[in-house]
């Protein structure tokens, strides 16, 4: 079992995610410094797929965050990824930090 290096935090908020050219939007699930896993209806994610997600966090700007699949799981009869985040810079970083010790 992997264990995370960052806290993760609720985080129920509409995402895209794109994908090999298509974008779809799901559902995020949760958030922190190093990833967030979501909903994923549409389309079919296997370990190591490499995507571009897009979120919003309260009161900041849009994150645009390269992320790698590390794990799926079905739950409730839809699938869950997990994600990883690859290079985040400096202020991204920041307003996750932020986000999740303040919610």
């Amino acid at each position: 079992m992997e264990v995370r290096r960052f806290p993760r935090r609720p985080y129920n908020h509409v995402t895209g995610c794109l994908l090999a050219g298509s974008y779809f939007i799901t559902q995020a699930i949760e958030l922190g410094e190093g990833g967030m896993s979501l909903h994923a209806t549409e389309v079919l994610l296997k370990k190591g797929d490499e995507v571009v997600l897009t979120f919003k966090l309260p009161r900041s700007n849009f994150i645009v965050q390269r992320a790698i699949v590390v794990n799926e799981r079905e739950e409730n009869g839809s699938m869950v990824y997990g994600f990883s985040f690859t290079e985040v810079n400096f202020d991204q970083k920041r307003d996750i930090r932020n986000f999740v010790s303040t919610h």
